[in-house]
């Protein structure tokens, strides 16, 4: 992830997962997968609501293409939650909250409302423009990367997001 409190919370969750900081810098992020993926391979690697927050496709590109590499021979990559050219915030803020209603869990709605209302993330998502990734990109770094590609639906809680698998 490129969230350090995301990676804290998520090695404190699932200590024996091996989980670990990116950044948004190609060159850096070679060196960082170096180091922790070194001679390893995985059947599954998750990009975990990342994407939106890279400079560009390329980016999304490389990173694409330097964890290839550490794909099992039927791995897969999955690239969750991508803001496509159709997302918007309200947009968003309106699904999220009636798959909360649908399944019940209005309370922890409130509660995100509340964090996005008046934590620091409202004041940083004003200052930072969310990459948009169409199907028609993804189709591409999966041509580049002699990959697949196919649209997954229903991966994550933001049915106005899509969902990506690169096998």
């Amino acid at each position: 992830d490129i969230n350090s409190s995301f990676v804290e919370q998520c090695l404190k969750n699932h200590p024996h997962s091996l989980v670990f900081l990116i950044t948004t810098d190609i060159d850096s992020n070679q060196s960082i997968l170096y180091d922790n993926l070194a001679g390893k391979k995985f059947d599954y690697i998750v990009l975990l609501s990342i994407s939106q927050y890279l400079e560009n496709v390329d980016a999304l590109g490389n990173i694409i293409k330097l964890l290839k590499a550490h794909l099992s021979e039927k791995g897969k990559i999955i690239d969750a939650d991508v803001v496509d050219p159709k997302t918007s915030s309200l947009r968003d803020l309106i699904a999220i909250k009636f798959e909360c209603i649908r399944s019940g869990k209005l309370i922890a709605f409130a509660r995100f409302f509340f964090y996005l209302v008046f934590s620091n993330y409202r004041q940083l998502s004003r200052n930072i423009r969310l990459l948009r990734i169409s199907e028609e990109d993804m189709q591409l770094i999966a041509a580049r990367t002699l990959l697949r590609c196919k649209r997954a639906p229903k991966l994550t809680v933001h049915p106005t997001r899509a969902n990506y698998v690169f096998s």
